[in-house]
């Protein structure tokens, strides 16, 4: 490791290797399907879409055996299985026959399922919030960059060589989680304090404050178990109605749609750039704006991020709408016949920068911590049903709605993502799951409603601050808050600027706090 590096990054980036498999498996149908009709395996047009979709319906039942998964067993060993799950199922697809190629894209999508909805909930729990953000967009960039080993590879190996190309990443990943420590949280619901102590010391370094902050977690930590009839309660159904409203405008924006016909796309459009050659200029696309969204997620924050991707892909997606209206007009698709790689370009740009990432991270954040493995077993099966739903119906609704009505739907859709989230998604940019989990607890939907949990603004804060202080003796507490600047300097070393400044607290004031 490299020295001064929190080991939270090489965890994080441990998991994120699943993400990058699950990527190879997203995009491997696009260039799989032009080398198998290439070389002689023939598909009806049925038959493709149900290729392109059951990894959505193997996803679906996937993340619904991994909200138990990760509550049961804990967030790492889903993330394990999954890499077994990649292995056999891309082994499978190199198969000759069509039932062997669909049982191994139905493998891949369970463990797209386990890797979707445990890798989120791992990277955000134990990332601290001044990175969360970072880390948990680098999700988003790790499927991208699979998806773009693919498509590379798509332009010189054949569907089988490219299926085994697929199986490289989940061994590495492998691998590599076999170092990983549990969640932190997870071990605390357990019970296992002395485990979280030493994964907390593990993750953030020997000079981490473990035990502040886990009296900080304890303090959100409810014994018993939630049910299904306990989702009612509006500290968890708000939290989850958000999330799925949030994968529902994902999906419908179209993206996999695009990912999984993208070949067929650009040779519909006929924009005298090879198709290979337009996927590869996607992929590498998706790969820089993931990266943009990575560094700006923290800094921009999840709301502003969301609007402006929502607004450019909108715009895009009309652009795109209007050239397919057009195109049977041999003059006009002539002179604008680079209009559908630019605007797709565009399009995966901006998607990559806000849509994409973002509701994956504030699932990780704002579903209730006592019900998080059912919530988000939900959210994530809502995720791919979504997905299952446009991309099998695809071919039915371009003959319905043909490509110009179906890039507009998808373009209104993203608009009213657009009032959704300024008027009901809060900002969780360098707050705590605490925190965030406050916000719903007290009946607001503001970020600004944490305030009133107590006059500093932070519950972490306050938790961290009385567990340090706890060890003191009267004289050395007297000594450290006596005056007003020797109390802000105090608890800024204390908890890390997470209360910027503090009034007087000395006993014998004069009153003021």
């Amino acid at each position: 490791m490299l020295r001064g590096v929190p080991p939270f990054y090489y965890v994080a980036g441990s998991s994120s290797l699943a993400s990058v498999a699950m990527g190879t498996v997203l995009g491997y149908s696009s260039p799989a399907l032009v080398s198998m009709a290439a070389s002689g395996i023939r598909m009806t047009p049925s038959q493709q879409t149900w290729f392109g979709s059951v990894l959505a319906m193997g996803a679906l039942v996937g993340s619904l055996v991994a909200g138990y998964l990760i509550e049961r067993f804990g967030r790492v060993r889903p993330i394990q299985l999954s890499s077994l799950g990649f292995i056999a199922g891309c082994l499978c697809m190199c198969g000759a026959s069509l039932a062997w190629l669909f049982v191994g894209r139905a493998l891949s999508g369970f463990c797209c399922g386990l890797v979707s909805l445990s890798v989120p909930v791992f990277v955000a729990e134990i990332s601290p919030p001044r990175v969360r953000g970072l880390l948990g967009s680098g999700i988003q960039f790790a499927i991208t960059l699979g998806v773009l080993l693919v498509f590379v590879g798509g332009k010189w190996l054949d569907w089988l060589p490219l299926a085994l190309l697929c199986t490289v990443c989940p061994a590495l990943m492998a691998i590599a989680m076999s170092f990983a420590v549990e969640s932190p949280r997870w071990l605390l619901a357990c019970g296992r304090r002395e485990q979280a102590l030493d994964a907390l010391r593990y993750l953030n370094g020997p000079k981490f404050s473990a035990e502040a902050e886990c009296l900080a977690i304890e303090a959100t930590i409810v014994s018993h178990s939630v049910g299904l009839g306990d989702l009612l309660h509006r500290s968890f159904s708000v939290p989850l109605v958000y999330t799925l409203l949030l994968m529902f405008f994902q999906q419908f924006c179209g993206i996999n749609v695009i990912t999984f016909y993208s070949a067929s796309i650009f040779e519909t459009a006929d924009s005298g750039i090879s198709a290979a050659d337009c996927t590869i200029i996607l992929g590498v696309v998706q790969v820089l704006a993931s990266l943009a969204a990575s560094l700006l997620m923290d800094r921009a924050g999840r709301r502003c991020l969301m609007i402006v991707s929502s607004l450019a892909v909108s715009l895009s997606l009309l652009v795109l709408g209007l050239f397919y209206y057009f195109k049977d007009d041999g003059l006009f698709r002539q002179r604008y016949r680079y209009v559908p790689l630019a605007s797709l370009t565009v399009y995966i740009a901006a998607f990559c920068l806000g849509i994409g990432p973002v509701p994956w991270i504030v699932m990780g954040e704002i579903l209730s911590p006592r019900a998080r493995g059912l919530s988000t077993g939900i959210s994530t099966a809502f995720c791919f049903f979504c997905e299952f739903l446009i991309t099998k119906e695809f071919q039915d609704l371009v003959h319905v709605f043909n490509f110009s009505g179906l890039f507009w739907i998808f373009a209104l859709v993203t608009l009213v993502q657009i009032f959704f989230v300024y008027l009901c998604i809060p900002e969780t940019k360098g707050k705590s799951l605490e925190d965030i989990s406050q916000i719903f607890e007290n009946g607001s939907t503001s970020i600004s409603s944490t305030t009133a949990l107590h006059p500093s603004g932070s519950l972490r804060g306050i938790t961290r601050l009385e567990a340090s202080l706890s060890t003191l003796s009267n004289s050395d507490k007297d000594e450290l808050l006596g005056t007003p600047k020797k109390c802000s300097d105090t608890v800024k070393e204390l908890i890390g600027n997470e209360m910027p400044s503090c009034k007087r607290v000395h006993p014998e004031g004069d009153g003021n706090e």
